[in-house]
């Protein structure tokens, strides 16, 4: 019997969708970027719980217009989603926490390594998934870049520090935990869902920890900085992942995600040229090394 194709099992995309994955990117980058305007006016907790509240109810509505049921069918998925909410406060905690003591642009490049640990994890839990080939060369690439831009000291005052360049690494490790985990949350419930609950269950901790560890805390006027959570709630945590979502049922998941490897060189530049961040080669270089190393592990076959 021939194995019948799904639309997700398809290589080849039509024009269309390549322009959303690639407004996908420019999503994904621009929130970093966001952020960091934030953050010059909330404390990341504050700020994560601001967003985050935001997001999870624009994810609501959009997942009633689609029809879909927000309502775990049993016990064991809401342990899974608790689990999910916990992983996803540690990596925003730590990337938040992280963008106060570093750069956007090179914040842009940590992130962008998560598949670097999800193949790791991936190879000491499942023996058959074990790293060769192209895929190992393309970790050796992306763990080459982020030696190369992790190295770079820049100037005294910048914006940088190993501190906040290793918040953002773990950041990324929790990262991809979170997807290893939401693989077999999504055998249960739609991506949509997952997603939603891992916001909404998390919430109460982002409150929480605001009120112990950032009290007072207080509303500023009007500013960019609002501009900038909003911009974060609703399309990069809202629209972004939402897309994400939907071109990942429609295509190839390891299609759509070789898109994605040009997130860190689109941060790169919207980092220097929005922000004024200095952009060294060193970190352009390796920038570029992560971007090609990430793409080479999406497109190997285990």
């Amino acid at each position: 019997m021939s194995k019948q194709v799904t639309a997700n099992d398809r290589t080849s995309i039509p024009l269309v969708a390549v322009g959303l994955a690639l407004m996908l990117c420019i999503i994904f980058a621009s929130g970093m970027v966001a952020a960091k305007v934030g953050l010059r006016q909330f404390p990341p907790l504050f700020f994560g719980a601001l967003v985050f509240t935001l997001a999870s109810g624009a994810l609501g509505v959009y997942a009633r217009i689609l029809g879909e049921e927000l309502q775990p069918p049993s016990l064991t998925i809401w342990r899974s989603h608790c689990i999910s909410a916990l992983l996803f406060l540690l990596a925003k905690v730590a990337l938040l926490g992280g963008l106060q003591w570093t750069l956007s642009i090179r914040a842009s490049v940590f992130m962008a390594i998560y598949p670097f640990f999800v193949a790791i994890f991936n190879s000491l839990i499942a023996r058959q998934e074990r790293l060769k080939g192209s895929k190992l060369v393309g970790l050796s690439l992306t763990f080459a870049g982020v030696v190369i831009a992790f190295s770079d000291r820049l100037a005294l005052g910048s914006g940088a520090s190993w501190l906040g360049d290793s918040l953002v690494i773990l950041s990324s490790v929790f990262l991809a935990l979170i997807v290893l985990h939401l693989r077999r949350v999504t055998r249960s419930v739609s991506s949509i869902q997952a997603i939603f609950w891992q916001m909404v269950l998390s919430l109460p901790m982002f409150w929480l920890g605001a009120f112990i560890f950032e009290s007072p805390l207080t509303f500023p006027q009007f500013s960019i900085s609002w501009l900038a959570i909003a911009y974060n709630a609703l399309v990069t945590n809202s629209i972004g992942l939402a897309l994400r979502a939907e071109l990942f049922r429609r295509y190839s998941a390891n299609t759509i995600s070789s898109f994605l490897a040009i997130v860190p060189i689109i941060g790169l530049g919207l980092g220097h040229l929005l922000l004024t961040e200095p952009l060294t080669w060193t970190v352009a270089i390796g920038g570029a090394i992560v971007s090609f190393g990430v793409f080479v592990v999406y497109r190997s076959k285990n």
